[in-house]
């Protein structure tokens, strides 16, 4: 039986004490934040620290509005380097791979999390949701 991407993590990453610093729930935002911005983008292939950390918070934004700061903390990502940790485990475990020109520093020139967003962003409304609860 082969084991899930989850798994994996929770097996060779957690569980071993390898690095307990992160939730499970942190990896699945990291991994769910890259794919994100793939399927935003329309690309595949290396993102580069900078794309994965803004991708975070955009989402983090997205899918949570004004808790989005609060669930990423609440997973223990405060800061690129924690993205970083998170990006290194997976290759360290062989779940990711990094080019050659890649460093756990990249994630330290990033901007804060947060700085790329403005609270406004959390108040745009869209008018299609409002369309499906008026047309309800």
């Amino acid at each position: 039986m082969t084991e899930t991407f989850f798994t994996l993590i929770e097996n060779r990453i957690i569980a071993t004490g390898r690095d307990t610093r992160y939730s499970l729930g942190a990896y699945e935002l990291v991994a769910t934040a890259m794919e994100f911005y793939r399927a935003k983008t329309d690309t595949a292939g290396h993102l580069s620290a900078q794309q994965i950390v803004s991708s975070l918070a955009e989402l983090a934004f997205a899918k949570y509005g004004a808790m989005g700061e609060e669930v990423l903390t609440h997973a223990g990502i405060e800061t690129p380097i924690d993205v970083g940790n998170i990006i290194y485990n997976l290759i360290d475990i062989e779940l990711f791979r990094k080019d050659t020109e890649d460093s756990l520093d990249d994630f330290h020139r990033c901007a804060p999390l947060f700085d790329g967003l403005t609270r406004r962003s959390l108040y745009t409304i869209n008018r299609e949701h409002i369309k499906i609860i008026k047309d309800s």
